[in-house]
């Protein structure tokens, strides 16, 4: 009876456990004067790169905080930022109308490509780092050729600004996301226009897909994150942030948690599983508009309207 008492313990606790996060706050990383609007972590895990309306990106060293390289060349806010799947490129959009590729080995801009059509929200790289996708003012995701700057692709549709655009993680699809509610999604390679779905009832802002490829996850400013299979793109479940709307979303490399900045300056962690939220990060001053996790799940990186960015490490 005994034996059998301990062991039900054991399992009440394990489950406990698995059902909270428990990340700590670590400390702010201090430089930017403008707001801190996209961050991400090198697949190496080695370096943290911020992007602000300050014009500027800054990388810092995962392993001490420090700032190594600031990287100037933006004429106006930079509004994105990633790294290519093999950490040796940093890719960065903004209002100058810019796309900008950075290399990692001396922080020089080595490419620049301009779109007369208008600002760029958000840039990406293919899994293969072949292509770039954008979405911009002009409303429509720009497909590029990531060594020659050659425009591959101009994918038309949205009612309002394209705020942001990704390469499904098998690459079969190219994902956009709309100002006007909407998601599109065309074929890579035929740029076909496979759906058009009414996803949200305000601005969406994010896209995320799971580390296995099989959902898509949006936010939005009317509030909500949806999950979406991506097979053919249907509705599977839908979160009530309770955010005041939401800017960022981001799983964590394991697929276990999701992260939701929103525009009350709270970073959320929700079980990926039962849709519960976790933990609740008091992140910012003014909104939380960029997440993202480690490499390895153990640091989550925010940045806000109060121009920091923010490390988060679990216990």
């Amino acid at each position: 009876m005994k034996k059998i008492f301990l062991v039900l313990i054991a399992v009440f606790i394990f489950k406990a456990i698995a059902l909270c996060a428990d990340y700590e706050y670590v400390g702010a990383l201090n430089g930017h004067t403008n707001r801190v609007v996209s961050l991400a972590f090198s697949p190496d895990g080695k370096y943290l790169a911020s992007a602000s309306e300050d014009k500027t990106l800054m990388v810092w060293a995962s392993s001490s905080a420090d700032c190594v390289a600031v990287l100037s060349g933006h004429a106006n806010y930079v509004t994105s930022v990633v790294f290519s799947t093999d950490s040796a490129k940093i890719l960065s959009a903004g209002y100058d109308q810019t796309i900008k590729l950075w290399s990692v080995d001396d922080w020089l801009c080595k490419q620049s490509i301009f779109n007369n059509a208008g600002r760029f929200e958000s840039a990406g790289f293919s899994n293969d780092n072949k292509l770039i996708c954008s979405a911009g003012w002009d409303r429509c995701v720009k497909i590029y050729n990531a060594n020659t700057g050659e425009l591959v692709a101009n994918l038309s549709g949205f009612a309002d600004s394209a705020n942001d655009a990704s390469f499904t993680v098998d690459g079969r699809y190219i994902v956009g996301a709309g100002s006007d509610g909407t998601i599109r999604v065309w074929q890579t390679g035929l740029y076909q226009q496979k759906t058009v779905i009414m996803a949200h009832t305000s601005q969406i802002w994010s896209l995320a897909f799971s580390p296995d490829g099989t959902i898509m996850v949006s936010g939005s400013f009317d509030g909500t994150v949806k999950f979406w299979e991506t097979e053919n793109f249907v509705l599977q479940d839908e979160i009530e942030t309770k955010q005041g709307g939401v800017f960022s979303v981001a799983f964590s490399p394991d697929g276990v948690y999701l992260a939701t900045a929103g525009k009350d300056g709270t970073v959320k962690i929700w079980d990926t599983k039962s849709l519960n939220c976790l933990q609740t990060l008091s992140a910012h001053k003014g909104a939380a508009i960029a997440v993202v996790f480690s490499p390895d799940c153990k640091d989550i990186a925010t940045g806000g309207a109060d121009n920091l960015v923010k490390i988060w490490s679990i216990r």
